[in-house]
């Protein structure tokens, strides 16, 4: 899957409201433009840095819209 596609999952089936998938690829893009990722959000995951894939699971948990996010130790693994 590509980076884009990672996010719009959250945003579709993280919530209980679910969406539209035209409003999540725009939400899905706002949210990568803010970890620093929009530049390859048509590329795999999967060929991500590791730093970068971290920065990809804390858009997956922002997508779902969470009212409190804990991160520990984000890039310890």
């Amino acid at each position: 899957m590509t980076v884009l596609e990672n996010v719009q999952l959250g945003l579709l089936f993280g919530r209980a409201d679910g969406g539209s998938s035209a409003a999540a690829a725009g939400d899905a893009a706002a949210l990568l433009e803010s970890v620093g990722l929009s530049a390859v959000k048509a590329g795999r995951a999967g060929d991500l840095t590791l730093a970068a894939q971290k920065r990809l699971e804390v858009a997956r948990a922002l997508a779902t819209k969470p009212d409190l996010l804990l991160l520990d130790e984000l890039m310890a693994g």
